[in-house]
């Protein structure tokens, strides 16, 4: 059944196109930024990676920082699937397979994470034209997507962003409400979504107070041990890890330092003042939305519209959850960080819309119709950034060839965010436990990196003393460092830094040796 004026229009079809749409967008995207073992694309693509292969492996994964497990568990259903496919076992075994073709493993898992996302997107449309039999609001809602740059960037990237993005979609229940039976089984799927979003990265915990959307304490309690059985279940591999994810937790909430660092206390003030002025100003679609969020909630007060049919108490928990993600943000200041309230934004505006709509506000409607319009042509600055931030990396590596093709012999040495594939399985490697290194070492066994942190170089093998170094920068051939520029030019006691080129995020220095 359809409303008046949407009679002509196939519901499924309808609710297909802007999923697919993400779909498309999402593999330009992913054409345009590149390989993912260049610059900042390697970063966590390939811990992911190869922690995936640890599960495969029969190991617990390395990296619970996020925690991530979800993707973890995922990456390793793909690695094997896609090594099956490949006659896997015929040839090679799976973790030599995985080492030798590391981009053609990551694209597919980053196809498996655009599938997903792409089906919680159609099922969150389904969802609002189930409970309101509205086609315009579930377009609504599938539409605020693309407002948010971060949620199309995440389409592209072996992170647990796009999981984060379907676990926020998949949150609609708890928002769009209609009548759809006992609301205890609508707090068990908010639950399971909320768990499942927690165990993917920690930066969906501030969502966990929608629980208080659900009007009944059952419900409520339903949805809290939905998402404690979800987490649990999420996170069985690194289960006996619980102690050290505990205390990394700990040391995030209590040290003033970003990451964990730093003395205990809290962060200044003043510090935390400018993040947030930044963080607004850099995502100016969910500021204005949770600004939006407030005035409403202003006008329904001073109008004592805050009974029953009122969409007073989703927009005051929906923006108490917005702002206590910006706080919390505020300290270590990314925008891909707030992904899960500009996730639970599109949700939002999606329900005013059908509140809107179904209590004859047009001019509300229309006024969030341009609202949406204002999000979509903000959204493209940032799309076309995106491309220009893969063109310099590319033209990073045009320089470096250029300095080879004039320097015949010259060794190069990669780090952090260098366009370097060796050094990417190096990074990952590093955060999957080391367990590769003797098959990255018989397949690199001239490989040198440099740990830009610890100002020191290493093989796969281990670290390299200084003086070796100098030795091959004496040699003649001439040594060469690539990643992200540094803030010193001191690389070592007996070593300096000659800057060759710094621009495009990625930065080119010629090793030399004091005298």
């Amino acid at each position: 059944m359809h409303r008046s004026g949407e009679k002509s229009i196939p519901v499924v079809p309808a609710l297909c196109v802007l999923p697919l749409a993400l779909l498309l967008l999402g593999l330009v995207l992913r054409a345009g930024i590149g390989p993912y073992f260049l610059g900042a694309n390697q970063d966590p693509a390939y811990p992911y990676l190869l922690n995936s292969l640890n599960i495969l492996s029969g190991r617990a994964p390395s990296h619970i920082d996020h925690p991530g497990t979800p993707l973890q568990v995922l990456g390793a259903v793909v690695l094997w699937v896609r090594w099956r496919l490949g006659g896997g076992g015929a040839s090679e075994p799976l973790d030599h397979s995985v080492l030798g073709d590391p981009e053609g493993y990551l694209h597919a898992i980053s196809t498996a994470l655009m599938l997903f996302v792409c089906l919680a997107h159609f099922l969150a449309g389904a969802w609002v034209y189930r409970v309101s039999r509205r086609l315009a609001p579930a377009l609504f809602l599938q539409l605020g997507v693309f407002c948010f740059p971060q949620l199309v960037f995440a389409m592209v990237n072996v992170s647990p962003e796009p999981l984060l993005l379907a676990a926020g979609l998949l949150l609609v229940p708890a928002l769009v409400a209609g009548a759809t039976g006992r609301e205890e089984w609508r707090g068990c799927l908010v639950g399971a979504a909320l768990g499942f979003g927690v165990a993917s990265k920690v930066t969906f915990i501030p969502l966990v107070p929608l629980l208080f959307l659900f009007r009944s304490l059952k419900a409520r309690a339903a949805a809290l041990l939905s998402c404690l059985i979800a987490f649990l279940f999420c996170t069985i591999p690194i289960q006996g890890s619980y102690p050290r994810l505990y205390e990394w937790l700990k040391a995030l909430l209590l040290h003033k330092g970003r990451y964990g660092e730093g003395e205990p206390g809290v962060a200044d003030l003043p510090v935390l003042l400018h993040n947030l002025a930044e963080l607004s100003a850099g995502e100016p679609f969910l500021s204005a939305t949770l600004a939006g969020y407030l005035m409403l909630l202003l006008f329904l007060c001073l109008s004592r519209q805050r009974g029953e049919g009122s969409p007073f108490r989703l927009l005051l928990v929906v923006a108490l959850v917005i702002a206590a993600q910006l706080v919390v943000t505020a300290k270590h200041p990314s925008a891909h960080y707030l992904l899960p309230s500009m996730a639970l934004g599109v949700l939002g505006n999606a329900a005013l819309f059908l509140w809107a709509q179904t209590t004859g506000r047009r001019r509300l409607c229309r006024g969030m119709a341009l609202f949406l319009v204002l999000g979509l042509v903000l959204s493209l600055g940032p799309v076309r950034s995106r491309f220009q931030g893969a063109q310099s990396m590319a033209a990073a590596e045009r320089e470096l060839a250029r300095y080879l093709t004039g320097n015949p012999g010259a060794r190069v040495v990669p780090y952090y965010r260098s366009n370097s594939e060796q050094y990417a399985l190096s990074f990952g490697n590093i955060f999957a436990g080391g367990f590769f290194a003797e098959e990255l070492d018989r397949r690199f066994p001239e490989a040198l990196f440099y740990d830009m942190w610890k100002a020191r170089f290493y093989s796969f093998k281990g670290a390299v003393p200084d003086a070796s170094v100098q030795q091959l920068v004496q040699s003649g051939a001439g040594v060469v460092l690539t990643g992200a520029p540094l803030p010193y030019t001191r690389p070592g006691a007996q070593l300096t830094l000659r800057p060759v080129s710094t621009g495009g995020g990625v930065a080119l220095y010629r090793l030399g040796a004091t005298e």
